[in-house]
């Protein structure tokens, strides 16, 4: 079964379109809604790792989020340099630098 999470190259060549027409701020309370919707109860095998990112990046004053095509959701923190992808029934991952690097020029770029 091919994964439908992002590679860099996806994420820059097709679907910035998506991420800017969903782009929006949100706050940790928000955040926190947002997962516990997407992860559907605590024993979703994402939850802890979702739940994770939360706890570290908690002190951020906002976060970034937008969904890309096939309902990917981006979630970024400008503060800490740190974003996941979340693909609900498939699978999370953090970003990797160059990704990170594509959401800093785009939130620059606001």
């Amino acid at each position: 079964m091919e994964s439908r999470i992002p590679d860099t190259e996806s994420f820059t060549n097709g679907r910035c379109k998506a991420v800017e027409q969903s782009f929006r701020v949100i706050g940790i309370e928000e955040l926190m809604s947002l997962v516990e919707k997407l992860i559907k109860g605590p024993r979703h095998r994402w939850s802890e790792f979702l739940r994770w990112f939360i706890q570290e990046n908690g002190d951020s004053s906002f976060f970034y989020h937008a969904t890309t095509d096939y309902g990917i959701q981006v979630i970024y923190t400008r503060a800490k340099e740190a974003g996941i992808w979340y693909v609900p029934g498939v699978g999370a991952q953090l970003m990797q630098t160059d990704a990170l690097k594509a959401m800093k020029e785009f939130v620059d770029a606001r």
